[in-house]
């Protein structure tokens, strides 16, 4: 699976070293919003991935 690498560091922040939303904003220079679109984009590909099923409404709007 490739993520764009921004994606991919905000993703492993979170999830491995348990950063919090605000803390990976502070160390990224990105606001809190961003770092919630980065992990859906994240989680949504990762499931997407998994599942191998269509793109339902919602995650076609969190596309970039």
């Amino acid at each position: 699976l490739k993520l764009p690498r921004s994606t991919r560091d905000i993703f492993l922040a979170h999830r491995l070293d348990d950063r919090s939303y605000h803390e990976i904003a502070e160390r990224t220079g990105l606001t809190v919003r961003q770092v919630e679109r980065h992990m859906a984009k994240a989680i949504c590909r990762l499931c997407r991935e998994l599942d191998d099923e269509p793109l339902r409404w919602w995650e076609r709007l969190l596309r970039w």
